[in-house]
């Protein structure tokens, strides 16, 4: 508390994400506030958790700056080389980096490859039919983003609930992101959709609840009728969103933002 932060030349930001924490993140950042204090350093460097900074194979990580350093694979003895060559030489300590400001590639002993959409793929759904579908993502990164697409934009689009119940997009009236789910506001319902991960303390039904699958579909015979369905863990449909056959600008979003594809793929048959 009260930092002065005109006096800082230096902040270390260590990850405290899950990953991190398992790996052992908190030896590293008590072992950092420990050395700055004892060598007097406490008021010119700044020491900051942060939530996950994206790069979990390489934990425990963190960056300092100036100068956007990433390094991997810390621990309590390493990280205090690396805080003494950048407070005492103004350099990195190399084999330990992953990134810096110029860096063309990743230094990653386990680099994991970047997950991607599958194609479409041609299927014989029990409920829709013949349909070409795909899985997008289902964590919160891309599901609130989706909705909040479609609440900004007022998008052509039908919200289609399995009892039968319908709400046009075009009635929205906000969508607010809480501890653990989002409510969808319309003129004449309020919504509840959960979207971030529940801990196993909270209510069994609240668990169950979770959006884990995020399907985007078209039908093959009409391929215009298009939607996404949502579901929880064990595949049950929790509500469907309806396009608009007549536009595509929530189908194109979709395969750009949601699919990362700048068209339908389909899968090959061989």
């Amino acid at each position: 508390m009260g930092k002065n932060l005109t006096q800082v030349t230096t902040t270390f930001y260590v990850c405290d994400g899950g990953s991190c924490r398992k790996a052992g993140s908190d030896p590293v950042m008590r072992a950092t506030r420990a050395y700055l204090r004892n060598q007097g350093l406490w008021d010119t460097t700044h020491t900051i958790k942060t939530r996950c900074i994206g790069r979990c194979e390489d934990a425990p990580a963190a960056i300092v700056h100036p100068g956007d350093y990433w390094y991997k694979n810390l621990d309590a003895q390493n990280v205090i080389k690396v805080m003494k060559k950048h407070l005492e030489e103004d350099k990195p300590v190399e084999e330990l980096l992953v990134f810096k400001e110029g860096s063309t590639v990743i230094n990653s002993d386990k680099e994991r490859p970047k997950k991607v959409p599958k194609p479409f793929s041609l299927v014989e759904d029990e409920d829709l039919g013949l349909i070409y579908s795909t899985r997008g993502f289902s964590t919160d990164q891309y599901t609130y983003p989706l909705f909040l697409y479609l609440a900004e934009t007022k998008g052509p689009a039908t919200l289609t609930f399995p009892h039968g119940q319908t709400h046009s997009f075009r009635d929205i009236q906000s969508v607010e992101y809480g501890k653990y789910q989002l409510e969808v506001v319309f003129n004449d319902a309020t919504l509840a959709f959960t979207l971030a991960g529940i801990p196993k303390t909270e209510p069994m039904a609240l668990q169950r609840s979770r959006v884990l699958v995020t399907e985007f579909f078209y039908e093959a015979f009409r391929p215009e009728k298009r939607g996404i369905r949502l579901k929880d863990k064990m595949g049950r449909l929790l509500a469907i969103i309806w396009l608009d056959p007549a536009d595509d600008t929530v189908w194109n979003y979709c395969l750009k933002v949601q699919l990362g594809m700048s068209e339908v793929l389909i899968q090959s048959e061989d």
